[in-house]
């Protein structure tokens, strides 16, 4: 998975996910803005676009590789902004 289409803000429209390398890029259509969240590392993979806290906008799961299978997931929070290593 590379990225995606869906609501990830909670806000009318849909947003595109993209992997820019050691970033997630998010582009907001409806107020033509693009926000970019850093990742760390140029390897990682994207594990989904999900809603992971039951609030409304999908919440982008992903993990830093080499050594996926050992290391945490990390969650953006794109409708409040919010980055942190999942639970």
């Amino acid at each position: 998975l590379r990225g995606g289409i869906c609501d990830t803000n909670g806000k009318p429209g849909n947003e595109i996910v993209i992997n820019t390398g050691s970033r997630i890029r998010i582009i907001r259509d409806f107020n033509r803005t693009i926000k970019d969240y850093n990742v760390g590392s140029k390897i990682w993979t994207l594990e989904g676009i999900y809603n992971y806290d039951g609030k409304p906008g999908n919440e982008i799961i992903y993990k830093i590789i080499p050594n996926r299978y050992n290391r945490p997931s990390y969650v953006i929070c794109d409708a409040n902004g919010k980055h942190y290593r999942k639970r």
